[in-house]
């Protein structure tokens, strides 16, 4: 996209060594996950002090992604929808409510919902 952008008469063309969308082309589901450590509890456990600063580039990384979808109208699917993590077990609930606490520590929003404000939210049947 930004090789277009820099010149627009440049031709791209993606290569795989197999079928399309069977190598790196294909491989995230097409999702943007907002981290460079393999998930913020990762991250936070190694990098306690660098957490605000490394989340940052992420956000800042997903903005640079966004941007030219914006600025060239593309017809794209690119919603920014956050992360949702469910517990089902009640001594999970408490992890949960303790990375709640770091992530709002490090610039993230995040919350605790309950299983009333969860249901609103995703409309899944119990099972």
């Amino acid at each position: 996209m930004l090789a277009k952008e820099q010149n627009p008469k440049c031709e791209v063309v993606i290569v795989e060594q197999s079928e399309t969308g069977n190598g790196a082309s294909g491989r995230n589901g097409g999702f943007c996950n907002a981290s460079l450590t393999h998930g913020f509890v990762n991250g936070y456990t190694l990098f306690a002090y660098e957490t605000a600063i490394i989340d940052k580039l992420v956000r800042d990384n997903l903005n640079q992604i966004e941007a030219p979808i914006k600025k060239n109208d593309l017809d794209r699917d690119f919603e920014r929808t956050g992360e949702l993590r469910v517990s089902v077990a009640r001594w999970k609930l408490y992890g949960l409510e303790e990375e709640t606490i770091a992530r709002n520590n490090t610039g993230y929003y995040a919350e605790v919902l309950s299983k009333e404000e969860l249901r609103k939210r995703v409309n899944s049947p119990p099972s």
